[in-house]
């Protein structure tokens, strides 16, 4: 009889994006608590910052979040103080406040203490090929994400 079970390499593999992305969340919102946000927020934060007044449509391309969760993050934002819309109607332009374009510096300081302690074990030349590989990865995964809203 044959086994069509997963091995827990297998499993391992399918399950390491959840993992990492779950990884990157606790490490990474622990480090934006004197900020009062997210990982998620400084996402969407620095999306913003590289392209002043961007719609939230446009934001969609970007960050892999649904229509209504962008939603309601913008409206946290702007809550908050962090963002600004000048749109008019149902067309938005969003653009950082000082308090936004503030939490935006911690950027650096945030990638070093997560591949710090997400990564530890990896040499400078080890994360220089690991990203270069998500680079690739992320690029293919881009035309299937295409692919499948068509």
């Amino acid at each position: 009889m044959e086994d069509y079970g997963f091995t827990q390499k297998e499993i391992d593999t399918l399950f390491f994006g959840k993992k990492m992305v779950a990884a990157i969340g606790s490490v990474g919102d622990k480090i934006l608590e004197d900020y009062g946000i997210k990982s998620y927020h400084l996402a969407l934060l620095r999306v913003i910052s590289s392209n002043d007044g961007i719609d939230q449509k446009s934001i969609r391309k970007t960050i892999p979040f649904d229509k209504s969760r962008i939603s309601v993050i913008v409206r946290e934002l702007s809550d908050w103080g962090f963002i600004y819309d000048s749109g008019s109607g149902r067309s938005s332009a969003l653009h950082l406040t000082d308090k936004g374009k503030e939490a935006v510096k911690i950027t650096p300081e945030y990638t070093r203490k997560i591949e710090k302690t997400i990564l530890p074990e990896l040499s400078a030349e080890e994360l220089d090929v690991l990203n270069k590989v998500f680079e690739k990865l992320n690029a293919h995964l881009d035309t299937l994400v295409e692919k499948d809203s068509l």
